[in-house]
């Protein structure tokens, strides 16, 4: 084969065309995006049922749709939160489920069996499978004059405009955040109601049974004919004019002399927006992953340029985010990081090897670069910040194949006679162990690879690409790089060459390394114990570093959380938005301010959790600074201010976290089944929270809130009168909350008519106490008060429950900076120190990023025993010999503590990336190791336990060893350069135990077989 592949020039040729069509085809080709795409595992289903309590809210909707859904066996965790008037239940799949629509199938079959088990009058709920994402580009539709804000037209050009996007082709999904919604308001007068002795039900009824919008069937004959039948609601003037009853005098009572009857805002708002000081309403757009994200920007911002050329101010249409800015700069960031980093790989190698060797491994790295790029399309893996980091994290390890190869066949072509064949010796010698030390790199990324659930799914891309790079390199080096090198031969680069061996440039480092070769083989015990010394001090200094799951994002934004009393209505959330936008507005730093009040805000990042729907009590702004340093600078800032002018509120200042993602840094789950037990626990531990320094503040989401009116009825009193409680409910519920009577249909649009009390009539303790019951004729203006009697009580803001069991969360928010490991510690101790703290039939677990490290660490390390014996198995094969191997894997255990003694040298932080990065490395530095023993078992007076033997074949390995520790070493620089702290760590773990790892190579591994070979001849 070795002959085929060297004398076929033209095979050459082809492979190298063919590699070079297919690569650039895959890169202009290949979707392009920022971040991974991470498989959504999450639903949400939300159910509404105004007016209710939160106990009832938790019995009668949340845990009969909980008892369904836990039954899908692919569930993972079921939580829920039960507030006054909606039911959200969050489910999470298992991180192993990879086809989520037919596991969301399922779920939404389960649903509609919980429907007949909820109340009648409950809303249907809503089952939302696609919040999983970021979206790509959000737009503001805004009003620019404050003084007269049209809602109703903002509401219907964002319709329009949310309909044409969708036709782009490679939309995924369209949403409208803060649109107002509009209703026909029939707003009954309290007087005539109590004059005419009638009801709110009533008017409903005769409005829902006037509103026809069925046709009558069709005449068939020789041309068959519609039957319409004219009368459905369809102006306001029409619903006027319904008529509800007659009088004494048969004079027809409409709607228009009960109520006043006008097109509204539907208030409460469920939700308004802000962009900066302006009313507006958010079109979030997101792309499908299997798109090049600039080519699609391109058609979404043609249809955006035509939608503005419509109208004028006061409306203004405003791109607010476009995640395509943040891939062009990700990305020619990463594309640069990877050129310099190309350029001073190639510099090494013409230092380190001369001339003519270093042209020829150099034409390795497009090849294997585009080769590469062309598996990736096979796997359809996206060009995003982690597969360009693969390349990057690779671009050392890729040439080192081709030095091994090129330097072997450089010394036996100067061992040779003239005319000898001197390529097929070192390609016979070194295939095998080539790919021995290939395979084993493999595997020690494969982990990462292999990761399940969205820790995975976010690093996965690195070690796809550093696995795509290896077997590139292998098949390069052994296919390629012997005809190139014969090719190349032929220019007489060599006359221009410096001389191969490194030692030979600078004889006195030559003979000091020499030197200590033979000292070291002399004393090999010694040598084994100092080399191994260095790796002991890293087990020893890992105790000592920080732990952090995942570094702070490399972003110029950040999230600010506004959270009042659960009670709060929403106007009063959007006074205290208003008044922290102007405090906002003074720092110069901050570009722009876009305001959610009531629900999310539209996830601009791919981790954020969109899952605040229906709380008026919230709000959250997306905040654009100048530069990612401008946000380290502000978050403290902004948070220490905001906190000291508004102490009456929780005003949380957010950097955006990499990974996946967690509510709060620190998480303390109580389980219980007595829900006031449970919320005294819960209290109990958040004020100890509040004794921490770090913490800037805690919350339960189990607390008392303001006390709610209890009406007692009088049972008796009821029966006497001939009805019963649910009449008595129905009647004051149709007064406060009003009821939905049909709708009105006004082109395309249907407006649902709604019939209730003026807001004047319905807002006091005094309303309710007087409001009169009119049950018929003979029973009418029956003051409540007089059937029963009112009292104030304590009232749940909320019950939340996990796995169908009731918990109470208690979370704790840091300072900026400060790492949660450090922080859990000491919240760990103060708890345990309680030994009263639970009742009896009680639990308490940890979750935050404790539970999300545990579970991605867990996962990472749960195929290793599996691939560990693979490795073993394949340097057994490889070498034939288990001494052989032992040793290999000696060095892989040493591997992690000169990861870890890099990590506390440079005081970095031990996070995920770390982890993932000494896991690389320990496939990286056992390949010098590899090379070295391989050609020590070829060589029979090195395996006699000869040492001038074993020492000249270490040193004549120097180059190539020498040259890949420093390929590799400038390979990880300009990731350690790059603005951000993201790979800061990860590089550092490997750079540096790389660089570590040439002391275990060169005096570790040649002792220890020169003791085994005293031992015994190795086979």
């Amino acid at each position: 084969m070795e002959k085929f592949i060297i004398k076929n020039r033209y095979l050459m040729y082809l492979v190298i065309s063919l590699i070079i069509v297919t690569g650039i085809n895959s890169i202009l080709n290949l979707p392009i995006l920022e971040d991974p795409v991470i498989t959504n595992r999450q639903a949400i289903v939300i159910t509404r049922y105004p007016g209710v309590s939160a106990e009832k809210i938790e019995s009668l909707i949340t845990e009969p749709i909980e008892k369904e859904l836990a039954e899908v066996s692919e569930v993972k965790e079921i939580t829920s939160n039960s507030r006054t008037g909606f039911s959200f239940i969050n489910i999470a799949l298992e991180d192993t489920v990879n086809d989520t629509d037919l596991v969301f199938s399922k779920l939404r079959d389960k649903l509609d069996n919980a429907k007949p088990k909820l109340p009648q009058d409950a809303f249907d709920p809503i089952f939302d499978d696609e919040r999983g994402y970021a979206y790509t580009i959000i737009t503001a539709l805004k009003w620019t004059d404050e003084t007269n804000v049209n809602e109703r037209i903002l509401g219907r050009l964002a319709k329009d405009l949310s309909d044409s996007l969708r036709k782009v082709s490679g939309t995924d999904i369209v949403r409208v955040f803060g649109a107002a919604e509009e209703e026909i308001l029939v707003e009954v007068n309290k007087a005539k109601l109590d004059k005419y002795n009638t009801n709110i039900n009533s008017i409903a009824n005769a409005l829902l049974a006037a509103d026809t919008k069925k046709t009558a069937g069709q005449l068939y004959s020789y041309q068959n004919k519609l039957l319409d039948l004219q009368g459905e609601l369809d102006s306001i003037s029409r619903v006027k004019e319904v008529p509800v009853f007659s009088d004494s005098n048969n004079n027809q009572i409409r709607v228009t002399d009960l109520a006043k009857v006008y097109k509204s805002i539907k208030e409460p708002k469920d939700e308004i927006s802000y962009r900066n000081d302006d009313k507006a309403i958010f079109i979030a757009i997101r792309v499908n992953a299997d798109q090049r994200v600039e080519r699609w920007s391109e058609k979404i911002y043609e249809k955006l340029d035509k939608f503005k050329n419509n109208f004028s101010k006061p409306i203004e249409l405003e791109i607010i985010f476009d995640q395509n800015n943040y891939i062009k700069d990700r990305l020619s960031s990463l594309i640069g990081n990877l050129l310099i980093g190309a350029i001073a790989v190639i510099a090494i190698l013409f230092i380190t090897l001369g001339l003519e060797p270093a042209v020829i491994v150099s034409l390795s790295i497009p090849l294997t670069v585009l080769l590469t790029m062309f598996m990736l399309s096979l796997l359809g893996i996206p060009i995003h910040q982690m597969s360009v980091t693969g390349l990057i994290v690779a671009l050392g390890l890729l040439v080192d194949n081709a030095i091994v190869i090129v330097d072997a066949i450089a010394l036996e072509k100067k061992r040779s006679k003239p005319g000898e064949n001197y390529i097929l010796k070192p390609m016979t010698i070194l295939w095998v162990p080539l790919l021995s030390s290939t395979l084993t790199t493999i595997l020690a990324f494969a982990p990462i690879a292999l990761l399940p659930g969205p820790a995975g799914e976010f690093v996965g891309a690195i070690a796809i690409s550093v696995i795509c790079s290896l077997i590139s390199s292998y098949i390069i080096s052994i296919i390629l790089i012997p005809p190139i090198f014969i090719e190349i031969n032929k220019l007489k680069l060599s006359r221009y060459s410096f001389k191969i061996n490194l030692g030979t440039r600078f004889k006195k480092l030559k003979e000091l390394f020499y030197k200590s070769l033979e000292s070291s083989l002399k004393r090999p015990i010694l040598s084994i114990a100092l080399s191994s010394l260095i790796a002991i001090l890293g087990f020893i200094t890992v105790t000592q570093l920080p732990v952090q799951f995942f570094p702070p994002a490399d972003r110029n934004q950040f999230h600010i959380e506004l959270k009042l009393l659960t009670q709060t209505s929403i106007a009063e959330t959007e006074k205290y938005t208003k008044l922290i936008n102007k405090e906002l507005e003074e720092y110069k730093k901050i570009k722009n301010i876009d305001w959610q009040i009531g629900k999310s805000i539209p996830s601009f990042y791919y981790n954020l959790i969109a899952d605040r729907d229906l709380s008026p009590h919230y709000a959250q702004a997306m905040v654009t600074a100048k530069s990612i340093q401008d946000v380290k600078n502000l978050i403290p800032l902004l948070q220490n201010k905001l906190s000291e002018k508004f102490p009456e509120i929780k005003v949380q200042v957010n950097k955006l976290e990499q990974g996946p993602p967690f509510k709060a840094p620190i998480e303390i789950q109580v389980f219980g089944s007595d829900i006031e037990k449970l919320r005294e626990v819960g209290e109990r531990i958040r004020l100890k929270l509040s004794t921490v320094p770090e913490i800037i503040f805690s919350e339960a989401s189990i607390q008392a809130g303001e006390k709610k009116i209890v009406f007692i009825p009088n049972e008796e009193k009821i029966k006497a009168l001939g009805f019963d409680l649910n009449t008595v409910v129905n009647l004051v519920r149709s007064r406060f909350l009003g009821l939905e009577a049909g709708s009105v249909l006004e082109e395309n649009e249907s407006i649902p008519i709604r019939v209730r009390l003026s807001a004047l009539e319905r807002s006091k303790l005094s309303d309710l106490r007087t409001t009169n019951l009119s049950f018929d004729e003979k029973l009418n203006n029956i003051p409540l008060s007089s059937i029963g009697t009112f009292s104030l009580e304590p009232a749940l803001e909320n019950i939340s429950r996990k796995n169908l069991k009731r918990y109470n969360l208690v979370q704790g928010y840091l300072e900026y900076g400060v790492l949660p490991a450090t922080v859990f510690g000491k919240i760990k101790k103060i708890i345990e120190c309680d030994q009263d703290l639970l009742p009896y039939g009680f639990e308490l677990k940890y979750g935050g990023e404790e539970e999300e490290r545990g579970e991605a660490v867990g996962g990472l390390t749960s195929k290793i025993n599996i691939l560990m014996t693979i490795m073993l198995s394949i340097v057994i094969l490889s070498f034939s010999s288990i001494r052989l191997a032992l040793i290999i894997f000696l060095v892989a255990g040493l591997s992690f503590g000169l990861a870890f003694l890099s990590l506390f040298t440079f005081n970095q932080n031990l996070g995920f990336t770390a982890i993932i990065a000494s896991m690389g490395l320990l496939g990286i530095a056992i390949n010098a190791s590899i090379i070295i023993l391989s050609l020590l078992k070829e060589e029979e007076k090195a395996k006699d336990g000869d040492i001038k033997s074993i020492q000249d074949i270490v040193m004549e390995s120097s180059t190539h060893i020498v040259s890949t520790t420093l390929t590799t070493f400038v390979g990880f620089m300009p990731l350690l350069l790059s603005e951000g702290d993201f790979w800061d760590s990860f590089s550092i773990a490997i750079a540096g135990g790389i660089v570590l790892s040439t002391v275990i190579s060169f005096y570790f591994s040649p002792a220890l077989f020169l003791i085994f070979t005293k031992a015994k001849r190795f086979a």
